[in-house]
């Protein structure tokens, strides 16, 4: 049935051959900790990539930025 999502992307760049969805966490946790915790933020970025998709939109990639850490992880598909 229908479903209704609702959140906000921090950051969505948009390039000429598709979208780059970018996630802020505030995670303090060290570097070799980012993998893990980026699982579990994973399906909000998901989310948010199958709504573009659904409107018709590419997804090039998806990504948690650990703002205290500084630095990113990408999501992928699987």
């Amino acid at each position: 049935g229908a479903r209704r999502i609702e959140g906000t992307i921090d950051l969505l760049l948009e390039t000429p051959s598709g979208y780059v969805i970018i996630d802020h966490k505030s995670f303090p946790g060290r570097q070799e900790h980012w993998p893990t915790r980026a699982l579990e933020d994973a399906p909000q970025l998901q989310i948010y990539a199958k709504a573009i998709e659904m409107a018709g939109g590419t997804v090039l990639g998806k990504f948690i930025h650990f703002t205290v850490g500084g630095g990113v992880v990408e999501i992928g598909d699987e």
